[in-house]
């Protein structure tokens, strides 16, 4: 089951007592498509129109608005009320006619989320009012996920061997310390809980536990969002990398329904890091932008050196396109 840490229970304390507007807006949640293979990105987004005809004002935090969880037979895999919050008290204004959408990508890889195929219910909500939604999706299980690792000092390579092999691990990042090292593993075939019960209390690791991973949203609203581009009549948007995982020369493009790009120029594409930073924003011509992933280069198109790791875009529009790319090393 998949439970992030306790959240700050005084902030959402006080976003129950000040409570919702009188006005009351119309929320749903959507994701991009209804079925995801294993392993494949999961895209959840929450809107909230103001359908009321008054001003509406909801009080949030920078990093706590909209939210959702994953359910699977009722019981909660995924829990955003888990992300610690900020205390920094703001006001979401909705002026009448008015809308916001919050759109996450959940990398079910890293997250190990489902641990089991079939049906799971997301539910959006904004915390404090009674405005809710759920749809269903269908998703097969990844078994496995990010763990975090202290490996003591002294241990060698040759015992840690026999426990990588059997959790098929990966190690993604390796930061030495004083007293060893702490590691990032992505386990495969193995549960994250599975693997935490079997190898917390080993004596070579001083701690083996579930990976914290932050999950941020990318928001947008009606102020902010240029007139879009339209794909033609029948045509559905979206937005593609290629090659992806690129480590060289990449390309984003905003392609119509027969996966030729669409005419938009003069578009940005915002790209975030897992952090929800953003770290580049590249401009789309003829519908697509190219940039080199792992050098700088002279042209304006050209981002700064990526690190590898996962990365995610969204392009401003009328309903925002989001994708994700991966930069390998």
């Amino acid at each position: 089951m998949m439970i992030r840490p306790v959240a700050s229970s005084l902030f959402f304390l006080l976003l129950v007592m000040s409570g919702g507007a009188a006005a009351q807006g119309t929320l749903t949640v959507t994701t991009d498509k209804a079925a995801y293979a294993e392993g494949e990105m999961i895209s959840v987004t929450v809107r909230i129109d103001n359908t009321s005809g008054d001003y509406m004002h909801l009080p949030a935090s920078t990093s706590c608005q909209a939210e959702f969880r994953l359910e699977t037979d009722g019981e909660t895999i995924l829990d955003l009320r888990g992300q610690p919050c900020t205390a920094d008290a703001i006001t979401v204004d909705f002026p009448p006619g008015s809308w916001r959408e919050w759109t996450w990508m959940l990398d079910t890889v890293a997250l190990g989320i489902p641990e089991t195929s079939g049906d799971h219910e997301v539910i959006g909500f904004f915390p404090g009012t009674e405005m809710a939604d759920t749809t269903t999706i269908s998703a097969d299980a990844f078994i496995g996920g990010q763990v975090s690792v202290m490996v003591l000092s002294g241990v060698t390579e040759t015992e840690l061997a026999p426990v990588r092999s059997a959790l098929n691990a990966e190690v993604l990042e390796s930061r030495e310390r004083s007293d060893g090292r702490t590691e990032t593993w992505l386990i495969r075939g193995t549960s994250v809980d599975e693997a935490v019960a079997t190898y917390a209390g080993d004596p070579r690791f001083g701690f083996f536990e579930r990976q914290f991973i932050h999950l941020s949203f990318v928001s947008v609203d009606t102020e902010n969002v240029p007139s879009a581009p339209r794909p033609g009549a029948g045509e559905h948007a979206a937005l593609r990398v290629y090659p992806n995982p690129c480590r060289a020369r990449c390309t984003v493009v905003v392609e119509g329904g027969d996966t030729r790009p669409l005419q938009v120029d003069g578009f940005d594409v915002d790209v975030y890091d897992v952090l929800g930073r953003r770290v580049r924003t590249l401009t789309l011509s003829a519908g697509e932008a190219a940039f080199d992933a792992q050098s700088r280069g002279t042209d304006g198109r050209f981002a700064p050196r990526l690190a590898p790791g996962i990365y995610f875009l969204a392009v401003r529009s009328g309903r925002p396109l989001v994708g994700h790319m991966v930069v390998g090393r």
